[in-house]
């Protein structure tokens, strides 16, 4: 028994070590997801004795945006290391990640318990208390933050941002429009517009009419969600991806682009043998959008080292995602489409065609989205604003009010139809 358990151990170390060799120091590492059918292995039989080595495997999960995998690996590790801050921090980080938010602080204090001088944890913590809107601790944790260091960017950000938040809620909103709306140079009455944000209780609907009145005419992408529209815009749902395996080709349906799509899709991603041998068909169709981080962050996953994507914001400030050179391989791409695929869909289409030499594009015109939202969102109230604030392109081409032409027509709406040219 003692010689199987040391063998285990060696087993388990040698793929960690040579995982990390392939994935941290070469020109072009290894995916990630080459290391994944040794990871249950190394959970089960979680043996080492060297703590660093399971950090390093817990950076390669969080930096690869392997999320739930690095909670999972975390919570192994953590019951063979139970006085590591830096492990249970990972945890926290890879919930926050997730929008796991109550979780994330669980773990965040469980840092502060092993090390009281952490401000890594306390300002992520602090953070963390900002996303569910308890905004009594995270103002808490992010006075504790500053002490440990002043210049602590987190801490220093919530700080800023609890400022804000103690103003009215019209303040808040006016404030959030003049910062961000894309098309405000040249409108010299926009402060008059957004004045009246700032009549003491006013109510949900009349911020609608205020914003609606203020933003640009043919501006269909700026609008307000109140009420029963807010209720379902924010109920939880686990309908964004649909994944079928038939043989060789591998169906994915991206319904839309939320905080966690990016993620599923690379953990099924991952857990497909030889996907170099095997068709990918990426079903975009009536899908609107979402998060441009979601879709940059799926680019990442499918195309080795490239700017995915750059954002322009009204000032002239640009802000660029990039992928690493770790890549899941196909033998080929279909992406389907139509006149309903928009946004953050779009991005995905055009930055694996523009990089990608075997990707084929099916169905009809795109809709023609370049353009991307922030978003202000007040719990409390049931309020969400969307403002149109940057635009975006891929290898200096912005599809804004043009479209993506698909390599192949498809007429009609049934997926047969869709998938007959794929043989």
């Amino acid at each position: 028994m003692r010689r199987l358990f040391v063998w285990q151990s060696v087993a388990c170390f040698l793929t960690l070590s040579f995982f990390l060799l392939l994935y941290q120091n070469a020109e072009n590492p290894a995916p990630i997801r080459y290391w994944i059918p040794f990871y249950k292995y190394c959970i089960r039989f979680a043996v080492l004795s060297n703590e660093d080595t399971f950090l390093k495997k817990l950076k390669a999960l969080y930096n690869g945006k392997r999320d739930q995998k690095c909670i999972e690996f975390g919570k192994a590790s953590e019951q063979k290391f139970a006085g590591s801050a830096d492990i249970v921090w990972f945890i926290g980080k890879c919930s926050s990640e997730l929008g796991n938010y109550q979780e994330a602080i669980d773990y965040f204090k469980k840092a502060v318990e092993i090390n009281a001088e952490d401000d890594d944890a306390l300002s992520s913590m602090a953070y963390a208390y900002l996303a569910l809107e308890d905004y009594v601790h995270a103002e808490e944790y992010s006075i504790k933050s500053l002490k440990m260091y002043s210049e602590n960017s987190t801490a220093l950000y919530v700080k800023e941002a609890l400022q804000e938040r103690k103003k009215p809620l019209g303040e808040q909103i006016s404030q959030f429009f003049s910062d961000n709306y894309l098309y405000k140079d040249g409108m010299a009455d926009l402060d008059n517009k957004l004045a009246a944000l700032k009549k003491p209780e006013i109510t949900n609907r009349e911020i609608a009419e205020v914003i609606n009145g203020a933003k640009q005419k043919n501006d269909i992408f700026t609008f307000v969600l109140y009420g029963e529209d807010y209720d379902f815009a924010t109920a939880s749902t686990n309908q964004d991806i649909s994944y079928k395996l038939d043989g060789n080709k591998v169906y994915l349906q991206i319904n839309d682009f939320n905080r966690n799509t990016d993620d599923k899709l690379v953990e099924l991603l991952d857990n497909i043998p030889d996907t170099e041998q095997k068709t990918l068909i990426i079903d975009l169709r009536g899908n609107s959008g979402g998060l441009t981080v979601t879709s940059n962050n799926m680019l990442d996953a499918l195309l080795p080292k490239y700017v995915t994507s750059t954002l322009i914001y009204a000032d002239g400030y640009t802000d660029s995602y990039y992928s690493d050179a770790s890549q899941i391989k196909f033998n080929k791409i279909y992406i389907l489409v139509d006149e309903h695929t928009a946004s953050a869909a779009e991005l995905l289409t055009l930055g694996l065609k523009t990089y990608l030499s075997n990707v084929t594009v099916i169905g009809r015109n795109t809709f023609g989205k370049g353009v991307g939202q922030q978003v202000f969102e007040d719990k409390k109230s049931k309020i969400m604003v969307f403002v149109v604030n940057h635009y975006w392109n891929v290898k200096e081409k912005n599809i804004m009010n043009a479209h993506i032409t698909p390599d192949i027509y498809v007429k009609g709406n049934e997926l047969e139809g869709f998938l007959k040219p794929i043989k």
